[in-house]
C-alpha cells in the first residue's frame, strides 16, 4: 500500500485489488492495520413540553457544493472512547448537554467503494439550549430542534440534501415520532 498525499485529516491511498491499482481516500496513518472507527455521529434527542424533538444540524459541505442536514458528528480522539466523543462533540456543535446515552451502534462504513471511513452513530437524550459559541473557526454549523411535523416537512421538500445516516433516521422521525431506539 502506498500513501499518495500528506495531508493532516485525510489522504489518498493507492493498492492492488485483482491485479490491478485501486485508489481509496483514509483518514488512518496506516489503513492496513489501523481498523477502528474514525468518528462519531450523534443522534440527538431532546424531550420538552411540546413534544420529543430530534437535534439536526445543516453544514455547508465543499464536496457537495451546499448544505447538508445531518447530524452533530466529530472525530474520536486517540484514547477517547464513543461516548466521551459524543459529549464533548454535542456540546461543541450545538451547546447541548448529554443526558443519557441510549444506544451505540455497531461501526458502520460511509463509503466502502470510496473510502475506509467508518462511524459508530451514538444515539442521546440531550438538556439544554442551543448555542454556537464553542464551534471551532471555520466552522459554520445551524442547529435545530425538530418537532415530528418539522422533520416532515423538511423531508418533502424534495430540494435539500441529507447525509445518509440522517436520511433514514430523519424519514423514521417524520413517520412516526419516535426515537431510531
Amino acid at each position: 500500500m502506498k500513501k499518495l498525499t500528506n495531508n493532516k485529516w485525510l489522504n489518498l491511498f493507492e493498492t492492488e485489488n485483482a491485479g490491478k491499482p485501486y485508489f481509496f481516500c483514509s483518514r488512518k496513518k496506516d489503513p492496513a492495520t489501523d481498523k477502528k472507527p474514525d468518528a462519531v455521529v450523534i443522534v440527538a434527542y431532546k424531550e420538552t413540553d411540546e413534544g420529543l424533538k430530534l437535534i439536526v444540524t445543516k453544514e455547508f459541505r465543499v464536496a457537495i457544493g451546499g448544505y447538508e442536514f445531518g447530524f452533530p458528528a466529530g472525530l474520536i480522539d486517540e484514547n477517547e472512547n464513543y461516548s466521551s466523543t459524543a459529549i464533548r462533540e454535542l456540546k461543541e456543535e450545538t451547546g447541548l448537554d448529554v443526558k443519557d446515552v441510549i444506544y451505540t451502534s455497531e461501526q458502520i462504513f460511509n463509503s466502502a467503494g470510496m473510502t475506509d471511513e467508518s462511524v459508530v452513530m451514538v444515539f442521546v437524550t440531550v438538556t439544554g439550549t442551543v448555542s454556537n459559541k464553542n464551534l471551532e473557526a471555520g466552522e459554520f454549523i445551524h442547529t435545530y430542534e425538530w418537532l415530528q411535523h418539522e422533520v416532515s416537512y423538511v423531508m418533502g421538500r424534495g430540494d435539500l440534501k441529507f447525509g445518509a445516516k440522517a436520511w433514514f433516521v430523519m424519514d423514521h422521525f417524520a413517520r412516526t415520532g419516535k426515537m431510531w431506539v
